[in-house]
């Protein structure tokens, strides 16, 4: 193994310590598109988020959707699959950590990407 690669594996066990229920390559890959976003005239704008969130089970799912949509204002609905929650809107890694904080969740995981485009 690489000393780089013995780097990267220590970063994504450090971002695992710091965030358990996250999974690290979506974080990895949230801040990324994060700090690819132009600063200047945009600092408000957040990448677009599809979070898959798993709570775990005797969780109360309808409360948790009510939850994340009252305080942070996502767009969520039930999956198909027991313990599991869709949750979608602008996100950053601050709010992805801060929904991570709730002891019922087991893992969070997503998709993210930046919907600026050229005209």
């Amino acid at each position: 193994m690489s000393q780089i690669e013995s780097k990267y594996d220590q970063f994504l066990a450090d971002l695992q310590k710091i965030m358990p229920a996250v999974d690290p390559v979506f974080a990895t890959r949230l801040m990324y598109l994060e700090r690819k976003i132009p600063k200047s005239a945009l600092s408000s704008v957040k990448p677009h988020v599809s979070l898959t969130i798993t709570y775990k089970k005797g969780a109360n799912r309808e409360k948790k959707q009510f939850f994340l949509r009252e305080k942070y204002g996502f767009m969520v609905e039930m999956l198909d699959e027991p313990q599991k929650v869709l949750c979608m809107g602008y996100m950053d890694i601050g709010m992805v950590e801060s929904v991570s904080n709730d002891p019922d969740i087991e893992l969070i995981t997503g998709k993210a990407s930046t919907v600026l485009t050229s005209s």
